[in-house]
């Protein structure tokens, strides 16, 4: 596991369902107050699979409607990357970094959850496939270059295509070209975390964080914890920061703030450092965008 710089701020996140999230969202006062949430850095939004009868929540999406509303909250999507893309993937997550402002991540999940008959869910559980997974990603990434949004309209121009780069990429599970149909990104790179799955092994050390109750093997740490477990001091200052899971009976916004605030006796963050992205909240993370792929294959 990656020593714990002793000058880093460490990072406090929460963990809420898709569909919670969804509730939450739809009773979010207008303005939201300053101070509601924050000794907050972060939300982690899971995806919810349906079962008999139940819709499924996209995390992406739930987060992509609360973006412009939520101010200096970062947005973690945790997704099922089995039941997914890596281009569609990338294209909600620059969607996402756009409508915030550059306060968009994604946490994969450890494997397929439902049904395995949809996506990618009946293939075989690789390591090489979640490593190939954020490798397109990488190469999608900001495949628009600093001025390729023109807008020239006297030249009857709105792209620059010589600044578009095609991703090229074909592996052992995908084959991608590209560009995204998405503008440039705010962030420089992707914001990817994972967890001590074993299928996660080959990427934690490039990822900006693990995710784990307990420390990992390899990578920066965020410690997941219940909010009891939590407020009886179980934080262990080994790791970047704490992500606290929600209670499932939280749905409404008064009651999420008051969780809120009877965190702060223990709360790890100073709300006057929060920086404006995600992930300068994690320190530099080594997931390789397309540009710096070409240059250790060229």
């Amino acid at each position: 596991m990656a020593a714990l710089n002793p000058n880093m701020r460490r990072t406090l996140g929460l963990s809420v369902s898709a569909g919670q999230a969804l509730r939450l969202f739809a009773d979010l006062p207008a303005p939201l107050q300053a101070t509601d949430l924050d000794t907050i850095d972060y939300l982690v939004i899971r995806d919810v699979i349906g079962d008999q009868a139940e819709e499924d929540y996209y995390a992406v999406l739930v987060a992509s409607s609360a973006a412009a509303r939520l101010e200096r909250i970062g947005l973690v999507s945790e997704v099922d990357l089995y039941r997914s893309d890596p281009y569609l993937i990338a294209r909600a997550l620059t969607s996402l970094d756009i409508l915030s402002g550059g306060r968009a991540g994604l946490l994969a999940l450890g494997e397929p959850q439902g049904k395995q008959d949809v996506g990618y869910a009946n293939t075989t559980l690789d390591a090489s496939f979640v490593a190939e997974f954020f490798e397109v990603i990488g190469k999608l990434w900001n495949s628009w270059e600093k001025g390729a949004l023109a807008r020239r309209w006297e030249e009857n121009l709105y792209l620059e295509r010589s600044l578009l780069r095609e991703a090229n990429h074909k592996g052992a599970h995908f084959a991608v070209r590209g560009s995204l149909p998405t503008p440039r990104a705010v962030q420089d790179r992707p914001v990817l975390l994972v967890t001590d799955h074993p299928l996660h092994a080959s990427v934690r050390t490039q990822a900006a964080a693990v995710v784990s109750e307990r420390p990992p093997q390899q990578g920066r740490w965020i410690q997941r914890l219940n909010a009891a477990s939590f407020a009886t001091g179980a934080a262990d200052t080994g790791a970047i920061g704490q992500l606290i899971d929600v209670p499932v009976t939280i749905t409404d916004w008064r009651a999420f703030v008051l969780f809120v605030k009877g965190l702060t006796p223990g709360a790890l963050t100073d709300a006057s450092s929060k920086p404006q992205q995600l992930g300068e909240l994690f320190g530099p993370t080594r997931v390789e965008t397309h540009r710096e792929q070409e240059a250790h294959h060229g």
